[in-house]
């Protein structure tokens, strides 16, 4: 699928992505910020940002000094974050429409990417790439699935959307776990070590 396409798939679905946020992708970006240990004053990429569940809670740790530039294709998910960011009083985060393959802008101290780098077209030189906005010493940070995490993903799913309906949902099966995010941080050379 070309970026065009991924990003009109996500705007097909931004109304309802952004619903079940506060459940799921909120939670998972403010877990993968506190991995990054974003400092004030710091310069942050947030690549595939949606909604901003990870830019808006790094603009919020990077303090007024700071800043996070949050790229996605997705114009509708942009919308959201743009909106978010303002009703929270944020002004050094910017939401643009834009490829991660080929952003330009460097160097940052941190490039986090949540659930996200799946989609890039080749991962492994995707994430090459993305290393190299990096200054000296900077981090970067991917949040994928866990192990597993997605063979559950249906009922976690089902789960936030009978939320936002008020719907009642039956509990998950007896034995079933629910699907966990796993943020990690790559250190590069001189920056502090991951703990």
């Amino acid at each position: 699928m070309t970026s065009v396409g991924i990003g009109a798939v996500f705007d097909s679905a931004a109304t309802h992505y952004a619903e079940i946020s506060p459940l799921l992708w909120n939670p998972i970006g403010e877990a993968t910020v506190a991995t990054a240990a974003i400092g004030a004053g710091e310069r942050v990429l947030d690549v595939c940002c949606g909604t901003g569940a990870s830019a808006i809670p790094a603009a919020r740790a990077a303090g007024p000094h700071g800043h996070v530039d949050a790229i996605d294709l997705a114009a509708g998910l942009l919308a959201h974050g743009r909106r978010r960011a303002s009703s929270a009083g944020l002004g050094n985060v910017r939401f643009v429409q834009a490829d991660a393959t080929t952003w330009q802008d460097q160097p940052y101290d941190v490039v986090q990417c949540v659930h996200g780098v799946f989609f890039l077209p080749d991962m492994d030189t995707s994430v090459t790439r993305l290393t190299g906005l990096l200054r000296p010493g900077g981090r970067l940070v991917i949040t994928t699935w866990a192990q597993g995490a997605m063979e559950n993903f249906g009922q976690l799913f089902a789960e936030a959307v009978a939320h936002v309906r008020q719907a009642p949902v039956a509990p998950p099966p007896a034995g079933r776990r629910r699907p966990q995010s796993t943020p990690r941080r790559i250190c590069t050379p001189g920056s502090p070590p991951a703990g």
